[in-house]
């Protein structure tokens, strides 16, 4: 159906997501009870396995037709957004939800799953030596009728804040509201999420969350030992039924540092862990054994993922890591409808939940992310011993070389939850 006919027939919901992680940080875990690891464990499940099904998309996988350079998103911040938006939905699209983004029914139990792991993530936020926030806002017309009963569950479960505006006499100003309150939660990062004129006079809800990250390695790097070095950019598409690969050299500035991290190999990449500061949050690089991605990324999978993760064993490694930037956007729509969301950015769409009408659809789903990744939080260290002893002699410890693509993730390890999911094909692209 024509997009025009669409928003002559309804209003339009706008979803704007976003997600920014800035600098490397642990604390003490934090024990949690049974049932709550049950509970998180459901939620933390549903967003690992859309960040794989969105990868995938983004990805162009399983055969890629053109080159797919770096990637980086938060699956928590896209499913915190979009739960936000499945209260308000019921029918056929609420069905929808569930298939698409791994949600599941009854609506209370999900959203109290993901509620709970929303304030997990920002206790774990308050501990150590970091900054970790997840805020919701929903920025409502004036005119717009809203039910009740919607806007206590999002405030109840998500803390979602909300603020009335006027899009239908001054959609830029409202624009623009929108786009400093994310500037402010994202300490600067996130700038211009929703563009100018995205927003008119049929706008009448937008739904948003920011996520904003900073902490110290528990491990820090020792900026003095980083030096330049060689990336190899391998980048893979699929032709006459085969992975065409292209390679060329880039020079990247390398951190080093020998330390006890969580390792393991298989017969596809490498695993390592790099613990933060900041609760139990820690960065999991996928390395591939292969100079490039292809069989790392048609194995990876949740269940394979986890399978990984479950056998990673504290030793000692020497890390190569280089540091990089990446500012990476993209709307979703396109992405949604194709895992299953394709009645809610239709005049089909069912958000009677909200409206208490079927008068709503979403127009736009956008995601903004940025992570940089470097020495921050450096200190200074010594230790020395003597004991001389004639022993046989040790393997040296596994060297984890970054010196080529890998997938990355930020994770809360007791749940599993993913904050941020990406793949690092050329380090010294913005």
């Amino acid at each position: 159906m024509d997009m025009l006919k669409i928003t002559r027939r309804a209003a339009c919901l706008s979803l704007g997501t976003l997600a920014v992680l800035c600098a490397a940080g642990r604390a003490a875990e934090q024990p949690l009870s049974d049932e709550e690891k049950v509970v998180l464990a459901r939620a933390a499940d549903a967003q690992t396995a859309f960040a794989m099904d969105l990868y995938g998309f983004l990805a162009n996988l399983p055969h890629p037709q053109k080159p797919i350079e770096n990637i980086f998103f938060s699956p928590s911040s896209i499913s915190t957004a979009m739960a936000i938006v499945y209260a308000g939905s019921q029918g056929q699209t609420e069905t929808q939800f569930c298939d698409a983004l791994h949600f599941w029914t009854p609506q209370e139990s999900f959203h109290d799953a993901m509620g709970r792991l929303e304030k997990r993530l920002n206790e774990q936020g308050r501990l150590g030596d970091c900054d970790l926030t997840s805020v919701n806002a929903l920025w409502m017309d004036k005119k717009a009728a809203v039910q009740d009963s919607f806007l206590q569950q999002v405030s109840r479960f998500y803390s979602a804040h909300l603020q009335q505006v006027d899009f239908a006499k001054n959609p830029a100003a409202a624009c623009q509201l929108i786009n400093s309150w994310v500037q402010t939660q994202t300490h600067d990062r996130i700038q211009n999420l929703i563009d100018e004129g995205a927003l008119d006079a049929l706008t009448r809800l937008v739904v948003t969350n920011a996520v904003y990250f900073k902490g110290k390695w528990a491990l820090p790097f020792d900026a003095e030992a980083t030096h330049p070095d060689r990336f190899i950019v391998s980048v893979y598409t699929f032709r006459d039924g085969r992975p065409q690969t292209e390679y060329h050299k880039v020079e990247v500035q390398m951190m080093t540092r020998k330390g006890i991290f969580g390792y393991q190999k298989n017969d596809i990449c490498q695993i390592l862990e790099l613990p933060y500061l900041c609760g139990d949050l820690r960065m999991v690089i996928l390395l591939p054994n292969d100079p490039e991605l292809y069989r790392l990324e048609h194995a990876l999978n949740p269940k394979t993922l986890s399978e990984w993760l479950a056998v990673l064993r504290p030793q000692e490694v020497e890390v190569h890591l280089p540091r990089f930037t990446m500012t990476y956007a993209c709307e979703l729509k396109q992405a949604l409808a194709s895992l299953g969301l394709s009645s809610a950015f239709t005049a089909a769409a069912d958000f009677s939940a909200i409206t208490g009408g079927k008068d709503f659809f979403i127009s736009d789903v956008v995601h903004k992310a940025f992570i940089q990744v470097d020495e921050e939080g450096t200190e200074a260290a010594a230790a020395t011993g003597a004991v001389m002893k004639l022993v046989s002699v040790a393997e040296p410890p596994p060297i984890f070389r970054v010196d080529r693509p890998f997938l990355f993730l930020i994770q809360d390890k007791p749940t599993g939850a993913p904050l941020f999911f990406g793949r690092v094909t050329d380090p010294t692209k913005d």
